[in-house]
């Protein structure tokens, strides 16, 4: 009796609750690692297991977008420790989360799950290999030395990248991007990657204004996280003009004057765009 309830009281000191940030880390950690799971908290991973069965397909699925959407978090995250052991653990939990979902996706014989692994496939072939140079990279590092980090992402969509992507996608080619740029190529450069191993977009015109006043409309609707500042570095790598060379125009003074670079219709454009995603 003592033992059970000692591994009780264990559980519901080390399980986060269910409105913990910490607690859909935990979960993944436990379909991952299913056999740990299992030894470490047998009584809520029973409980888990039966709630699990009956999750429908659909609700399967999602975790794919759930793991796209997280894991520049989870990798910024890392590369902050100040520890470089820590940042070694952290980053080789996420290639295994990563390389196991990737494998369930591959074979599954649902079609639900496999359309939505498939939707996800070149977010988890990529990423798996930035992991694994991040951590051949930490290789070289001292124990304890501060691990500075080392790559700008690219914007993260925050509603439902699988559906709202491809159609906004649509809604920009021929009037805002270029007809030559494809849906994979749009899709990465809000799905949290390298900005480095981007294929910038090519806007349909030299108005630099017109790209600015997009990206402040993503993030006044919450489509994109907004900061203290907009990232010029990152909406100049992700844009490019017409004939596929960056904008040098000074975004901080365009920003200022953003009521007199652009016409009332464009920005009216523009604005009902996105308004179509709030």
């Amino acid at each position: 009796m003592k033992e059970a309830l000692k591994l009780i009281e264990k559980e519901l000191t080390e399980i986060p609750k269910d409105d913990d940030p910490a607690f859909e880390d935990f979960i993944l950690w436990v379909v991952s690692y299913p056999d740990e799971a299992q030894r470490q908290y047998p009584r809520f991973y029973k409980t888990f297991n039966e709630a699990i069965q009956e999750f429908t397909s659909w609700e399967k699925a999602t975790i794919f977008e759930a793991i796209a959407k997280g894991s520049s978090t989870w990798l910024e995250d890392a590369n902050k420790t100040a520890s470089s052991l820590l940042r070694q653990n952290k980053l080789r939990q996420h290639l295994q989360i990563l390389k196991s979902y990737k494998n369930f996706g591959e074979r599954t014989t649902d079609t639900v799950i496999k359309a939505a692994y498939k939707r996800h496939k070149e977010f988890f072939d990529e990423y798996i290999v930035i992991v694994e140079q991040e951590l051949r990279e930490g290789n070289s590092i001292k124990k304890e030395k501060p691990v500075q980090k080392k790559n700008k992402l690219s914007y993260v969509w925050q509603g439902k990248s699988d559906e709202e992507l491809p159609n906004l996608y649509q809604q920009m080619k021929g009037k805002f991007i270029d007809n030559e740029s494809d849906l994979s190529q749009f899709i990465a450069i809000f799905s949290g990657l390298p900005i480095q191993n981007l294929k910038p977009i090519k806007w349909h015109s030299d108005n630099a204004s017109e790209v600015l006043y997009f990206i402040l409309q993503l993030e006044d609707t919450q489509n994109i996280a907004s900061g203290k500042r907009v990232d010029y570095q990152k909406l100049k790598a992700c844009f490019f003009k017409p004939d596929g060379t960056p904008f040098t125009a000074s975004f901080k003074e365009l920003k200022q004057n953003i009521d007199i670079n652009l016409s009332t219709d464009k920005q009216r454009a523009i604005k009902d765009l996105v308004s179509t995603f709030t």
